[in-house]
């Protein structure tokens, strides 16, 4: 199974972030992954987002942007807003290494 990430460009467009979800139990993790977060701070990066991607609650969706020189948006099995199961999670984790 392959996971990647995809670049849409050097700006993040808003039209990415559906705000009409607000209401649902829908997450958007935005990563800071430029050249000031080497080292020591992007494995605590690394490290919080894993906790916080396996703290969701039972029900909720989620979506990782990430942004460094250009933006990239996480994709697994083709799809950018995961459901919080176990398979999703566990793939997600792996993806963040």
């Amino acid at each position: 199974m392959k996971i990647n990430y995809i670049d849409n460009g050097d700006e993040i467009d808003e039209r990415d972030i559906d705000s009409s979800l607000a209401s649902k139990n829908i997450f958007t993790f935005i990563v800071d992954r430029s050249g000031s977060m080497t080292g020591d701070k992007m494995e605590i990066t690394k490290e919080s987002l894993k906790l916080f991607i396996q703290s969701l609650p039972v029900g909720s969706q989620y979506q990782i942007i990430s942004f460094g020189s250009r933006y990239d948006k996480l994709v697994i099995k083709g799809q950018t807003l995961f459901d919080y199961t176990d398979e999703n999670v566990e793939l997600t984790k792996n993806s963040i290494e």
